[in-house]
């Protein structure tokens, strides 16, 4: 098995004590809150994708972060994906 980090540097494969670590490039966009429980959140759900994303997913992350975590897991919601931000409304009940 081996780990992967995000980051906004280039994209490398190293080797820690024996262990294989990538370091996969995203952009900035994809990090608007580093490693922040919000921010561990956004990337939980772009690992998820569009395809697997589902409303009760959010649900369960909601309740996991405070109002104010949520709160500023909403704020940058608009430089997210749409299919993220629409399964984020849906969660809410914006969508039918």
């Amino acid at each position: 098995m081996h780990m992967v980090f995000l980051t906004t540097g280039r994209s490398r494969v190293i080797e820690i004590e024996g262990r294989e670590v990538k370091l996969q490039h995203v952009t900035s966009r994809s990090l608007p809150l580093g490693a922040s429980k919000p921010g561990l959140a956004l990337t939980a759900m772009r690992y998820l994708g569009a395809k697997q994303l589902e409303p009760s997913h959010v649900q369960r992350i909601r309740e996991q972060l405070s109002e104010q975590e949520w709160a500023s897991l909403k704020a940058v919601l608009a430089g997210q994906p749409a299919w993220m931000i629409e399964t984020v409304l849906r969660s809410e009940g914006h969508y039918a």
